[in-house]
């Protein structure tokens, strides 16, 4: 038997049963326990194959058949996973010249997974790791940048999920104070900043 022992609720599945000896045609049968819901046997081909219904493993009993009427037992095991889905919700904000670390979450499937986006834009200088799903990197462009996310696992089962990532425009010090001073005249100049969030607190971190 080179029977698929693992498949997955609402992805097609389909696997054939292998007989060696005896005479063909064969025919094949279920003596024993009972296929996944889902799934059915064809008895002159020996494939099964349509698509599980619920989480967990059947153990059956297969017959095989000979023209002849000779006859063979196998016991094999069918174990249904939950379907895969991505269970981020959303994900966390960033800032230009900050760096980001965000990523996907699955659940179900049979692992490992291959993760991409198909649709829409990470913003620029983010990039998602095809492995792991982590998102990482430093964004350069303030905006909200929509995407679509695509996860594969190991059967071939597929799913996508919208998110967004919105950037905010990273806090920063465009230029020194102005003018310059001179000895024995008053100074007055203000510090300017640009991005983050108000209201801003200034210190001297170094110098005099």
């Amino acid at each position: 038997s080179d029977l698929q022992n693992t498949a997955e609720v609402s992805f097609l599945y389909n696997s054939t049963l292998v007989g060696e000896g005896g005479a063909v045609p064969y025919s094949w049968s279920v003596t024993t326990g009972s296929l996944p819901a889902g799934l059915q046997l064809n008895a002159a081909a020996g494939t099964i194959s349509g698509t599980p219904q619920q989480v967990g493993t059947a153990a059956v009993v297969f017959t095989l058949t000979d023209k002849s009427a000779r006859s063979v037992t196998k016991q094999c095991s069918i174990n249904v996973q939950p379907a895969i889905a991505i269970s981020t919700a959303s994900l966390s904000g960033g800032s230009t010249g900050n760096a980001y670390s965000g990523g996907i979450t699955v659940s179900g499937g049979v692992s490992p997974y291959v993760y991409s986006t198909t649709g829409g834009s990470l913003p620029p200088g983010l990039a998602i790791d095809g492995a792991t799903g982590k998102i990482t990197g430093s964004p350069i462009s303030a905006g909200s940048f929509a995407f679509t996310v695509q996860v594969t696992d190991n059967l071939g089962a597929q799913v996508t999920k919208s998110l967004s990532i919105t950037v905010a425009q990273g806090l920063t010090i465009p230029n020194c104070p102005a003018p310059v001073g001179s000895v024995g005249q008053s100074y007055n100049a203000p510090l300017v900043a640009q991005g983050g969030t108000t209201p801003y607190a200034w210190t001297v971190s170094s110098g005099n």
